[in-house]
């Protein structure tokens, strides 16, 4: 069966103050590009903040790890917040 292709990013869940996406962008080029990608496809936090911002010393913080996906090949799951 032909995987239809992806965007970049896709939006998985969205809360007040965090967003969880679906990305192309590995984890060692998450920090330069995931909040450029994100606010490229036109997700905005619903906050007077500007963007979402992807910060590794908050996942480690929480103890939550970058996890690939499970449905596509070359795709990782990232928290970003606001």
């Amino acid at each position: 069966m032909e995987q239809k292709k992806l965007p970049k990013v896709v939006k998985m869940r969205e809360t007040m103050l965090a967003i969880q996406v679906c990305a192309a962008i590995p984890p060692d080029r998450a920090e330069e590009e995931l909040e450029g990608a994100v606010a490229e496809a036109g997700y905005y936090p619903g906050t007077t903040h500007n963007r979402w911002e992807y910060d590794p010393e908050l996942d480690k913080k929480y103890n939550q790890e970058v996890v690939p996906c499970a449905d596509y090949e070359g795709r990782w799951h990232y928290i970003l917040y606001c």
